[in-house]
């Protein structure tokens, strides 16, 4: 074993020991046990295992790997309830802990010490804005240890771009509070005159703020980078939002809440609770049926709508489940779940964690009879009490579940292939689908991952090593009527799951038929190593084929290659492209010849280079000034090296439009490769006159002449691009059809085939 395999083996286990232990102890804890529990007998099997991997990571020699037990006695849990020297019994108490594994998930940003080490008191300010986006207020009875860090962490991870202020509403606090918070420039301080509660708290900080957004924050929280932009955004951009909230972590790193559940007996559920935060399930943008008002942001117009917080909820609780509950059924708006907004929440610290006799908790029993008389009509089309709580908790994402697996996160702006997936997966939602992303890499790409997330997509990632990976891809299938697995490594790969599922539709995508692919690269090199590996893949593709129940195909060419070897139970799904040919330029007014692809590619590499030392040569004997920009995706060493003054390789940009809008001629000299050719799709987007070979243009039904040049040589190659160059009539004949030829690609033509393929086993509210 490698010693990158013994360090990721240490870590695993680490990781599944620590969360092992931590979910038991702090579950027992939360229920009465006292802090010293994890010394029970049961958890002694999990600290001898625990031992060999602290001594096998002290053998790692990594400084990192010291540090819990360094912060742990600096900064001892009980030292948050006691702000004097901390004990020797405190410090023995947490380091004893840190090497149980009970503070292994605490990330430094969830400590306090965090905060108090970057931002003094004496420089905690803000900037004051004369125009207010967002209004953050923050009701706070006493804790003012919590209250300033809680600022602190404000400062620290607002964002530039949003304009807000800080309002925080002082209910009669008895301790420092008012002192400490007067001296803090930009923040509103308003003192109640007399102790109302935390609803009256609230309202009064809203009555007098000014933003156009509204954001409750508990003042014992740490809100983390990304938590204001990532609520916003979550109402920003989709008006049927009503209110937006975050996911909320214990200071011990486990997951507080992930949204939550409620039942028809006003019994409601914090969904997640004690698990790992870094699960799919509780990553992923999704509507529930309330949020805590920890963490809320809602528009005021809405609020003013509903009256604000509903009053005979005072003095606290269930004020934020009924408006979430009016949110969506008097306004008809969604209450949403953002994992990107994310915060610490110590939870309990001014109303405490037990109901007793006179206490504010004691109003949690009170006003949940007030919550249930209120909203019983509503309620009883709620889950009942005791139902499977993922199928609760999703309850409002409608549809039937589909997993969809490919190499990677669609990287939609670097590749074609990814760009097909995206608007597939756009359709898919479309269609009423709920949609779990398995990508083969497990990893979380910037910032497809993100985009996913925020569409409401699932994605699937491999944090605990392969078999806690290949587990999940096997229970999202168990719950799922669908896989859509590309290419014939990944159909090979996660066929386990499969296994004892006979009505699980499996549909294989072939992306391209890598055999054909293969043996034209291994014809045209003469190589016969890619001839036998041709073979090969023959042999699997095939296999595949006629084990999927649907086979999809990305051209005709393609599926007809594929009836012929007697596979009936083949579609086409192809390429997808939108018009985008507006903005361009007329003929006079560009210049250049434009070719992209992306160099991961084998037949991009080939065709750039066959481009710019067999075919520019014969076009600049005539065309001297004629330049060549080599667009795409991660151009190799060997690419890079094919520019000169007038072959231009920019390498990777995001926005490609203007390129395609000012050049001339688009040319894809493509010797081999199988399946539709995204280039040529994403040419007759911008109605780009192109210049192809046979193989180039192969299934997309254009026609030669009209639609397209086509020659095969790099002496015909030349002649096409010097003749399309030069002639505005012909290069506008060319232009003018390329728009009808789109039709067949375009989403609206697609999603009805793909319609076709997913109906047969749609549930009848959604055919």
């Amino acid at each position: 074993m490698s010693k990158n395999k013994i360090t990721r083996w240490i870590d695993r286990n680490n990781d599944r020991v620590c969360l092992t232990v931590s979910r038991k102890y702090y579950r027992k804890l939360e229920a009465g046990a006292g802090s010293w529990y994890f010394l029970h007998p049961k958890f002694y099997v999990f600290y001898l295992l625990r031992l060999l991997l602290v001594c096998l990571n002290f053998f790692r020699f990594n400084r990192s790997l010291y540090r819990p037990y360094a912060e742990a006695w600096r900064e001892p849990v009980n030292a948050l309830k006691n702000r004097g020297r901390p004990s020797w019994s405190d410090r023995i108490q947490t380091t004893a802990a840190t090497f149980c594994g009970l503070r292994y998930f605490i990330e430094p940003a969830f400590r306090p010490g965090f905060y108090e080490e970057r931002i003094p008191l004496s420089e905690l300010s803000f900037e004051t804005e004369a125009d207010v986006k967002v209004s953050i207020v923050i009701p706070v009875f006493n804790q003012v240890y919590f209250t300033l860090n809680c600022l602190r962490s404000l400062r620290l991870h607002l964002p530039a771009g949003i304009a807000a202020e800080i309002i925080v509403v002082d209910d009669c606090s008895t301790d420092d509070t008012a002192a400490q918070l007067q001296q803090i420039a930009g923040i509103r301080y308003i003192r109640n005159d007399e102790n109302s509660g935390f609803i009256q708290s609230c309202r009064r900080g809203i009555a007098q703020s000014r933003g156009f957004y509204i954001a409750l924050l508990n003042n014992d929280t740490l809100v983390q980078p990304g938590w204001l932009e990532n609520l916003v955004g979550a109402l920003e951009n989709d008006e049927t939002a009503g209110a937006a909230g975050s996911k909320l972590i214990y200071p011990y790193g486990l997951l507080q809440e992930a949204g939550c559940v409620l039942f028809n007996n006003g019994r409601s559920v914090n969904y997640g609770r004690h698990d790992d935060y870094r699960v799919s399930k509780y990553n992923f943008r999704r509507p529930v049926d309330y949020i805590s008002g920890a963490s809320l942001l809602f528009r005021r117009s809405d609020y003013e709508k509903l009256g604000g917080l509903d009053t005979s909820y005072t003095p606290a609780y269930y004020e934020d489940t009924d408006f979430c509950l009016a949110v969506q059924h008097v306004l008809g708006k969604k209450v949403i779940y953002q994992p990107d907004s994310c915060l610490v929440h110590f939870e309990g610290i001014s109303s405490g964690k037990v109901s007793k006799k006179g206490n504010v908790k004691s109003f949690q029993e009170i006003n949940k009879k007030r919550f249930l008389n209120k909203w019983s009509a509503e309620l009883a089309g709620y889950p009942t009490s005791g139902k499977d709580v993922r199928l609760a908790a999703e309850r409002h994402m409608p549809g039937r579940k589909l997993v969809f697996i490919d190499s990677y996160l669609p990287r939609f702006d670097r590749e074609s292939g990814s760009y097909r997936v995206w608007q597939l997966l756009n359709m898919m939602q479309e269609l009423q689908l709920k949609i779990v992303f398995v990508p083969g890499n497990g990893q979380p790409e910037a910032p497809y991952y993100k985009m996913l997330c925020d569409a409401g997509i699932e994605v699937l990632l491999r944090y605990r090593g392969k078999r806690h990976f290949y587990a999940q891809v096997k229970a999202a299938c168990k719950a799922a009527a669908w896989v859509w697995a590309c290419r014939p490594e990944l159909n090979r790969r996660f066929s386990f799951v499969r296994n004892g599922r006979p009505e699980l539709q499996w549909i294989y995508d072939t992306v391209d038929l890598h055999y054909v692919r293969m043996e034209r690269e291994g014809v045209l090199h003469q190589n016969a190593k890619v001839l036998k590996q041709a073979d090969k893949y023959k042999e699997l593709e095939l296999k595949l084929a006629r084990a999927a129940d649907v086979t999809v195909c990305i051209t005709a060419t393609e599926q007809q290659v594929l009836q012929q070897q007697g596979i009936s139970n083949t579609t086409v799904i192809p390429n997808i492209h939108l018009v985008r040919h507006e903005n361009g330029l007329p003929f006079q007014q560009r210049a250049g010849l434009l070719f992209i692809g992306s160099y991961d590619h084998t037949p991009n590499r080939d065709a750039a280079k066959w481009l710019v030392k067999e075919i520019m040569p014969l076009v600049w004997r005539s065309e001297p000034d004629v330049t060549l920009t080599l667009l795409g995706n991660n151009p190799t060493a060997e690419i890079r090296s094919l520019a000169e003054a007038r072959v231009v390789v920019p390498g990777y940009i995001a926005d490609i439009s203007a390129y395609f809008q000012q050049s001339r001629v688009f040319v894809a000299p493509l010797r081999y490769g199988a399946g539709m050719k995204g280039k040529i799709g994403q040419s007759l987007e911008y109605a780009l006159p192109i210049v192809s070979t046979s193989i180039g243009v192969e299934g997309m039904n254009l026609e030669a002449e009209q639609q397209v040049l086509v020659a095969n040589d790099a002496q015909e190659f030349a002649e096409r691009i010097l003749e399309l160059y030069r002639s505005e009539a012909l290069w506008q004949r060319i232009h003018d059809n390329a728009i009808g030829a789109m039709r067949p690609f375009t989403p609206a033509v697609v999603k009805s085939q793909l319609r076709a393929i997913l109906n047969p086993v749609s549930s009848p509210e959604h055919e």
